[in-house]
């Protein structure tokens, strides 16, 4: 077969936009003829499961084609090519020996999810000097990333919409209008304090002629929100379109 490529990552979570960005890169390059294997740490909800259990929620949640699932990071094959593709993972890529070549698959300014200043913050931005060759989501990070760390010139592919699946569909209604929020009270980076308060004027100012549905979690009943709402759940990208459709 081509080059035998392993990406490292932690733990696939349902709903995620980063790996489903990640898998499809894996889907695309398995069907180029190159040797695709993902490694799943067992770390978050992965942790206690058996890894029988791990492999059935990854192939479930997401488009795995011929990608070849491994779990657990010590569990490598020999490869042409190490990927990180978040900066614990980095850490992993780091150790890693025997390979011909080390990359960096970023989708965010990982640092900045952590308040400055902080450990984590620290260890996240550190990986990027690591000298890994980087892929980035997009041209702005490219440019941050040789301006504020490596100085090495990063690798941007833009970002991208399914036309197969992100398309209109319906006729939108002339009388109402939904408007749909990504609302993840879990993921503090999200927001969604600030997007609940900016909703509440929203309705105070329209009331029920603007309807709103938030997506994205299970945790929404568990938080005091100040306006009727529907809520969606997470929604795959086919459910997705459907909804943005409206």
């Amino acid at each position: 077969g081509g080059l035998a490529l392993n990406w490292y990552l932690q733990a696939p979570f349902e709903g995620s936009g980063g790996y489903t960005n990640i898998f499809r890169f894996g889907v695309l390059l398995a069907d180029m003829g190159y040797q695709v294997r993902f490694l799943l740490e067992k770390v978050a909800h992965f942790e206690n499961m058996p890894d029988s259990e791990v492999l059935s929620y990854v192939r479930r949640h997401f488009q795995t084609g011929k990608i070849q699932l491994i779990v657990g990071h010590d569990n490598a094959p020999p490869a042409d090519v190490a990927i990180a593709t978040g900066w614990p993972t980095a850490l992993a890529v780091a150790e890693v020996q025997g390979v011909r070549r080390k990359m960096y698959f970023v989708q965010d300014y990982e640092a900045d999810f952590y308040d400055p200043g902080s450990e984590n913050h620290r260890r996240a931005r550190a990986t990027y000097d690591f000298g890994f060759r980087m892929m980035t989501l997009g041209r702005q990070l490219a440019d941050r990333l040789l301006r504020e760390n490596s100085g090495r010139r990063a690798v941007p592919f833009d970002f991208a919409a399914d036309h197969e699946i992100f398309h209109p569909t319906t006729k939108r209604s002339e009388t109402r209008v939904r408007l749909i929020f990504y609302a993840r009270p879990e993921t503090p980076r999200r927001g969604f304090p600030t997007g609940m308060a900016a909703l509440e004027l929203v309705h105070r100012r329209f009331g029920d002629r603007v309807q709103i549905a938030l997506y994205g979690s299970k945790a929404l009943t568990e938080q005091a929100i100040p306006f009727p709402y529907e809520n969606l759940g997470v929604l795959t990208p086919t459910e997705l379109a459907r909804e943005f459709s409206e």
